[in-house]
């Protein structure tokens, strides 16, 4: 474990990690701090964000500025030095097609942008990023347990700011996990 921790507990927030500045930081936004089974209608989600900056004398976390909008059970990917947070809901268990862009770079509130949102709004999607594109892949158009899980996929061109249809998945997924393997592939 590490010393100190998180400022605010959480749950069903996102991460993923970056380079900055030749060390590396695991940026964490959003979640709740409802307790497991309460999730749905009502579950007041962080717009907050931290930073676990690593390097070779050690890890501090360290608060961030707000996404503009406070969300969880959302997906997180870094490309092209940013991170790009993905989908989640805000409380009214409908899963969001906003994107919020966190360049480490920027500091203050401008470290935020809105970025050109997703074809389908989902909530637990996985995020990963493959050949330069971010794919989003499955989640559910409803926050609650017991909604039908996504089967399609979408990808990011950065150039174009553009999501085209991916390929879909074998099988419908909802709160999952996505990485890709030494052959190019995303394996969920």
């Amino acid at each position: 474990l590490l010393p100190g921790g998180m400022a605010e507990p959480r749950r069903s927030f996102a991460a993923a990690a970056i380079a900055v500045g030749g060390n590396a930081e695991i940026v964490v936004s959003g979640g709740t701090t409802l307790p497991i089974g309460q999730e749905g209608n009502g579950h007041a989600p962080h717009a907050s964000a931290e930073a676990l900056g690593l390097t070779g004398g050690g890890a501090v976390w360290r608060r961030l500025s707000p996404m503009a909008v406070p969300r969880a059970g959302h997906a997180a990917a870094a490309l092209g030095g940013r991170i790009y947070f993905c989908g989640g809901s805000v409380g009214d268990a409908v899963g969001l097609a906003t994107v919020e862009c966190f360049d480490p770079a920027v500091e203050g509130p401008a470290a935020w942008t809105s970025s050109t949102p997703m074809n389908v709004g989902r909530s637990c999607p996985a995020a990963a990023v493959l050949s330069g594109r971010l794919y989003v892949l499955g989640g559910s158009r409803h926050w609650t347990r017991g909604t039908p899980a996504e089967q399609s996929a979408e990808c990011f061109d950065p150039v174009t700011a553009h999501w085209d249809t991916a390929p879909m998945l074998l099988e419908p997924r909802f709160d999952f996990c996505v990485g890709v393997v030494w052959s190019g592939a995303l394996v969920a």
